[in-house]
């Protein structure tokens, strides 16, 4: 049987993870919907979707407005892994 898309990204995000030191990973649409996420039971994914979508939206406004081209990619990473 093969794989769908989701199965293939799932795997993705599974490698993702594997890196270290990484808590949660995620694909979200531009509109904010969570395509699929590999995240801690506490985390809610639907506000963390629509939170990453805020963020590259104003990723996107603010190179459009330095006139540095399309965004490649939004990463945030933090001072304390609370994991």
């Amino acid at each position: 049987m093969a794989e769908t898309k989701k199965e293939k990204l799932d795997q993705v995000l599974t490698k993702f993870m594997e890196v270290g030191q990484i808590s949660a990973a995620g694909i979200v649409s531009a509109e904010g919907l969570l395509i699929t996420s590999v995240m801690p039971p506490d985390m809610n994914e639907r506000i963390v979707g629509a939170l990453c979508s805020t963020i590259i939206a104003s990723a996107q406004t603010a190179s459009s407005q330095m006139g540095t081209g399309e965004v490649a990619g939004v990463n945030v990473k933090t001072e304390q892994n609370p994991r």
